[in-house]
């Protein structure tokens, strides 16, 4: 296998570029050209290198040899800037040596300061509400030079006699106008020795009855009874819309009923139909149970002959917006 010219790597035969250290393979009878910067090989007549793009010399000679890279210089150290000396005026007014200000900058700085809060003393004391009012000491007088005043005896009080009331003399009653004089009620004549007089009759009114509660169980009857009539008027005209109103919508297989009845007014028309209600029973707020007799009398459309039957039903019925619908059919024989 051929090895590389640059790197002693192995490649394989039509490869151009080496993969450990990208040199030039082909054309090795050209002899060996390398980068004076990176010292790669190239290629003859090749103005630039291909991994560093450096600028190759014209012309060079085959079999060059690589140059090796100098190796970087390490840095000095800089040298550390010398010490400026203390200033003489600095020396003269024995300031601080470190600061590098003479000693009048401080004194100037601090006799502007106390400047400064003088004349913000002399604000505040202008402006009502926050200086405090000036505070008046009256002068203390020794207890040995305080006049004595002598204490007055209290004034006895002399007791007033009352004054009297004047007596007012009494006012002369008005002439009040009599009052009308009201004649007696006449009285009743009594009657005679012998003569009896009847008793009035009393009048008394009939008052009114109240009107009596219907039983729970008879407004219950008639709910049911609604919707059983609704039942009936369906099947005699053949509405599936009142029909499937009057079934809850739990009812189970209610599209199958749907089909079902279909299908029955298809063949048969009906010419009686009536039922009886018995055995109303409230299973709570919204659940009824009864048993329903129905006597049905039915024409084939294709004979035209007539066919009775009787059909008894344990029937459950459930409250569903207001209204009694039908929710289960059992058949009962008798």
């Amino acid at each position: 296998m051929p090895q590389c010219p640059k790197c002693q790597a192995v490649y394989q035969e039509g490869q151009r570029y080496c993969d450990q250290c990208e040199s030039y393979l082909l054309h090795p009878e050209q002899g060996n050209i390398f980068c004076p910067e990176c010292g790669v090989r190239v290629a003859p007549g090749q103005e630039f290198c291909h991994k560093c793009n450096g600028a190759l010399p014209a012309g060079p000679s085959a079999g060059q040899a690589a140059p090796t890279p100098k190796p970087p210089e390490a840095p000095r150290p800089a040298a550390p800037p010398p010490r400026p000396a203390p200033a003489p005026d600095q020396r003269r007014s024995g300031g601080n040596p470190g600061s590098g200000l003479p000693g009048w900058v401080y004194i100037t700085l601090g006799a502007m300061g106390t400047l400064i809060l003088v004349l913000l003393t002399l604000l505040l004391m202008r402006i009502p509400g926050l200086a405090p009012g000036p505070t008046v000491t009256p002068p203390t007088v020794p207890p040995a030079a305080q006049p004595v005043q002598p204490v007055k005896p209290p004034t006895p009080e002399i007791a007033k006699p009352p004054a009297p009331e004047a007596v007012k003399p009494p006012e002369p009653e008005a002439a009040k106008p009599s009052p009308p004089e009201t004649p007696p009620p006449a009285q009743p004549a009594k009657p005679e020795a012998g003569e009896v007089t009847p008793p009035a009759p009393e009048t008394t009114e009939p008052k009114p009855e109240p009107p009596k509660e219907e039983p729970q169980e008879a407004a219950l009857e008639k709910q049911l009874e609604e919707t059983l009539n609704n039942l009936r008027e369906a099947q005699l005209k053949k509405d599936i819309v009142l029909y499937l109103s009057c079934y809850s919508y739990l009812f189970p297989n209610l599209e199958q009923k749907r089909k079902d009845a279909l299908r029955y007014w298809e063949k048969f028309t009906f010419a009686q139909l009536m039922y009886s209600l018995e055995d109303v029973k409230e299973m709570g707020e919204d659940r009824a149970y009864a048993k329903v007799t129905w006597e049905i009398q039915v024409q084939v459309k294709d004979s035209d002959e007539l066919e009775d039957s009787t059909q008894t039903f344990r029937v459950g019925f459930s409250k569903e917006l207001g209204k009694w619908r039908i929710r289960s059919l059992k058949e009962v024989e008798e």
